[in-house]
């Protein structure tokens, strides 16, 4: 089909080529002059476009500088209103203003609301009104906000701390007179953007009391959408105006009244060769084209919004000038169309006559293409269409030669590989497909690749409706969605052996045809090894469970001997009650010690042998390490005299809480119980390295000679007797296999001779624990 494409591209070119040949010399003289009428009314149009951008542009930015004058002088007639020198009195440490001897900041607090409020009623564009003091984190001392057409005064305990954003920074440092003001934001409300999202721009003027200290600053918050629609007003349709800084921030009034974009961390939905026009302007208007737009473009300097140099610019499409020219040059098009279309009405009679022997070429071809033979190609012509089947006639058995080799690769491949047409039918198969299924290739093609399928149950009718489907009955193949597909199927041998089979499969589409190619492989001894895991997993598991229970069991059975030893300790104390001396309290006080301490070294040991085999496991959940700093403060009892302390890289952490907490309360309560003196201090400290974190637990006790640091992660050692420390002996001995399982290491350093001893403890950071806590 591509070749016949390309005879009809090749046709209807010389076609037309013979028509344009018989009307270019007529057709010429119109086009050259319609063009010379286009370009002499754009060229007037054109001028008289850009003297009308240039006269909007110096309108827009009077109404701009007037709307700027008009805010800073209600700004400066806002700072020196007297409740703000009432509040710069009564603030700076008198709560009765010594000027009137009785207002109180709250009375001036009121009167400045007051005055806030019927600013607001006049001033539709005005968002919010603040007072903002530099003391107290730069706390608010009077805010009047604007929500829809309401006018609210926020109350004390809502008022916030500003010291933290730039333009509070900035303001604090304002000279006297000076303004400040910001570029384009999103307001918010405690860090937040408000709801619905209102974008502002805003003015501070800094206050100074009657001293001359800085007292504060005046901030308004000006609807960036409300200025940029009130300066624009004048504009007329089909016109853009672009207000944009240096800092990411801007407007856009979209023509014909269709709204304004506010930009606030996003680009401008223009091409860079727009933007750089506009960046480019100065003080001066001036006009730039720039991909197929007139604008006019200057800069404001009244303001500089962030410290950045304010753009404006006055856009509209490049193709508005040449409304006139394309009016005239329409009239003249088609006086020349219809002179155009007489010659290439005679010109096609004539190429008709001419192309005939070639159009018969051309339907032999799709004639053979049909039916799948060799083109009646007339090679005895000795004319250009003669030379043509001759070349054709070679390039045919060209590739018939070049496809044997493909071929040869396609029967040699060890892998088994059947091409299935659309209909589901088998249309080539290779010599492994044959061996496969053990039949010979002719038996293979011309059958449905369903009858090599073991029957699923389904009907006949279920079979038949997958033709098309480029799959099998099961309807594990859709090749009219899928390019590629990858699965499992349980085939049939010629002998009626079943076998599983591997199927890679995709559809390619040559000459407009759809074809599956299927390639396959016996996987019999894959099952047969998937089986033998499996049962070996199943065994594991059942191994495992009974060990469990092994563990339960024992445990249980062990600790019923010491209750009854416990009970008979205390039964004999009762019966002796009144006769028994020192002596006898004394043994019988170390018996239930030490069924005690059997108790406490069978729950430890139970413990040991159960981790990393409870049923259910599964991750800790993420903590910080200051919430886990708490829990360990909390679980932990540090004797009177010591001190434990953890540093800002532990409380940094982003970690699982197991079995790190464990291993901590571990290694600290041995640093408290094994110290000799009456006060010490137990540091933890933590750093990140990678995807690992590494803790220290550091004491200033007796420290540990290196020759015990490989026998204290032993069961059941302790480096002293247990009559004068208690303890079990498996501390550690847990906290070492918590940390394995979990992918990590403990180690203890210590010198000969030396006080203190370190516990290094290295776990893996979860997947998600890599980035920082939040602050």
């Amino acid at each position: 089909m591509t070749k016949i494409r390309s005879n009809r591209l090749g046709t209807a070119s010389l076609r037309a080529r013979m028509v344009a040949l018989a009307v270019l010399i007529s057709a010429l003289s119109v086009i050259c002059l319609g063009a010379a009428s286009y370009l002499m009314t754009r060229d007037v149009e054109q001028r008289h476009l850009e003297l009308e951008l240039e006269r909007r542009l110096d309108r827009i930015r009077a109404q701009f500088d007037a709307e700027m004058t008009r805010i800073l002088q209600e700004m400066i007639l806002l700072a020196n209103v007297p409740p703000v020198q009432g509040l710069a009195r009564t603030l700076s440490g008198d709560p009765v203003d010594p000027a009137d001897g009785s207002s109180t900041a709250a009375d001036w607090k009121s009167r400045l609301a007051a005055i806030f409020t019927s600013v607001h009623e006049v001033r539709p564009e005005y968002v919010q009104l603040r007072l903002i003091g530099l003391t107290d984190g730069g706390r608010e001392l009077v805010r009047v906000d604007k929500r829809g057409s309401t006018i609210v005064r926020i109350p004390e305990a809502e008022l916030q701390q500003k010291a933290g954003r730039d333009y509070v920074r900035v303001g604090a440092r304002l000279a006297p007179g000076e303004i400040h003001v910001t570029s384009v934001e999103w307001n918010r409300e405690n860090g937040r953007v408000t709801d619905p999202r209102i974008a502002v721009i805003r003015y501070v003027l800094p206050v100074f009391d009657a001293d001359g200290k800085r007292f504060g600053m005046v901030v308004i918050n000006v609807s960036a959408g409300h200025m940029i629609q009130k300066i624009t007003r004048s504009v007329p349709p089909g016109r853009t105006v672009l207000l944009l800084d240096g800092n990411g921030g801007g407007f856009i009034q979209e023509p014909g009244g269709r709204g304004t974009q506010i930009l606030i961390d996003r680009l401008p939905p223009f091409s860079p060769s727009i933007l750089e026009a506009i960046e480019h302007a100065s003080a001066t208007p001036q006009i730039r084209h720039a991909d197929g737009k007139i604008l006019a473009a200057t800069t404001l300097d009244r303001v500089r919004p962030g410290g950045s140099t304010l753009h404006l610019a006055l856009m509209t499409d490049a193709r508005e000038f040449a409304i006139g020219a394309r009016r005239t040059s329409t009239i003249i098009l088609l006086a020349g169309i219809a002179t155009t279309l007489v010659a290439a009405g005679l010109a096609h009679l004539v190429t008709n006559r001419q192309l005939r022997p070639l159009l018969a070429l051309n339907s032999e071809i799709r004639a053979a293409e049909a039916a799948m033979r060799r083109p009646d190609l007339p090679r005895d012509r000795a004319d250009e269409i003669g030379q043509l089947a001759r070349s054709f006639g070679r390039l045919l058995a060209r590739i018939s030669e070049q496809n044997q080799p493909a071929r040869t690769v396609f029967d040699e491949v060890r892998d088994s590989v059947l091409v299935i047409g659309a209909d589901n039918t088998i249309e080539d198969a290779n010599q492994a497909a044959t061996r496969l299924f053990g039949r010979p290739r002719d038996d293979l093609v011309g059958t449905s690749f369903c009858t090599l399928l073991v029957n699923t149950g389904r009907p006949p009718a279920a079979c038949e409706s997958c033709a098309g489907r480029f799959g099998p009955c099961q309807g594990t193949i859709d090749g009219a969605h899928r390019n590629s597909s990858f699965f499992e199927l349980e085939a049939i041998r010629r002998n009626g052996e079943h076998f599983p089979m591997e199927i890679s499969a995709s559809t390619i589409e040559t000459g407009g045809r759809k074809r599956r190619i299927c390639i396959m492989r016996d996987i019999t001894d894959r099952k047969a090894e998937e089986a033998e895991r499996a049962k070996l997993i199943a065994d594991l598991q059942a191994s495992n469970s009974e060990l469990d229970t092994f563990a339960y069991v024992a445990s249980h059975d062990l600790k019923a001997p010491l209750r009854v030893i416990h009970n008979a300790a205390d039964w004999i104390e009762e019966d002796l009650d009144g006769t028994p001396n020192e002596e006898m309290l004394e043994n019988l006080e170390i018996l239930r010690s030490r069924a005690d301490r059997m108790q406490k070294l069978l729950d430890a040991l139970f413990e040991h042998a159960r981790i990393g085999r409870k049923r259910g496991d599964t991750p800790s959940e993420l903590v910080t390490g200051a919430d886990l700093e708490e829990e360990l403060r909390t679980l932990l009892t540090v004797p009177d005299g010591f001190e434990l302390t953890f540093d800002e890289g532990f409380r940094g952490l982003r970690i699982c809480r197991l079995p790190l907490q464990l291993v901590l309360l571990n290694v600290i309560s041995n640093a408290l119980k094994h110290h000799d003196l009456d006060q010490g201090c137990v540091r933890v400290e933590a750093r990140v390295s990678g995807t690992m974190a590494e803790v220290r637990v550091t004491d200033d006790g007796p420290g540990i000679d290196p020759a015990y640091h490989d026998r204290i992660f032993g069961m059941f050692q302790t480096l002293r007797a247990r009559d004068e420390i208690e303890g079990s002996g498996m501390g550690l001995a847990i906290a070492r296999k918590h940390v394995k399982l979990a992918g990590g290491e403990i180690t203890v350093r210590s010198v000969a001779g030396e006080r203190g001893t370190c516990f290094v403890i290295i776990l893996p950071l979860a997947e998600d624990a890599a980035r920082p806590a939040a602050a």
